[in-house]
């Protein structure tokens, strides 16, 4: 839990490049341990820190070339990809039947990473109803980057850490103000 505490330290600075490794570590950590909702929060912030950070990146570099020879550059995985790719990582950890909660989870642990989330959310928001203002047709799915907000809204509340709807709708409404 070391780690977590560092990672929280390095978020707050708005260190987003520190705290990615240091995230996916205790990502893997909380999921060996049963750690559910810290693996959960622990992946939602890395979508954060990746969004953040808004890369566009050769998939080569991020998933190991197979032939050196091989033309880079190409192939290019898009920041937005890598954002929803951490989030399915978050939903997955509480849909994963063999991540069992644990008992022993550390009291201070539990609201981790939450207010970080709440200000992703909003400025999701901020940003869809900029969309909206302009015109924007909310059908049209093509334009959509509210990815953190997808993914809040496939989250189980039985399975979560927190009331995923009470989030949104309190996110929308300090969005709004």
């Amino acid at each position: 839990l070391a780690k977590t505490k560092i990672a929280v330290r390095l978020v707050s600075a708005g260190d987003y490049l520190m705290a990615y490794p240091l995230l996916s570590e205790v990502v893997q950590e909380a999921r060996e341990a049963g750690l559910r909702d810290l693996g959960f929060a622990a992946a939602l912030m890395k979508g954060i820190c990746i969004s953040k950070l808004n890369p566009t990146v050769n998939s080569g570099a991020v998933f190991g070339a197979s032939n050196i020879g091989e033309e880079q550059g190409t192939n290019q995985v898009s920041g937005a990809q890598l954002v929803r790719d951490a989030y399915l990582s978050a939903l997955s950890i509480l849909n994963d039947p063999s991540v069992k909660n644990s008992i022993d989870y550390p009291v201070e642990f539990r609201g981790l990473f939450q207010k970080n989330i709440r200000e992703e959310l909003v400025a999701e928001f901020r940003n869809e109803l900029k969309y909206l203002e302009i015109g924007w047709d909310p059908l049209d799915l093509s334009g959509r980057k509210a990815l953190l907000v997808e993914a809040i809204s496939n989250v189980n509340p039985e399975k979560s850490p927190f009331n995923p709807n009470s989030l949104l709708v309190t996110a929308f409404l300090k969005a709004q103000r």
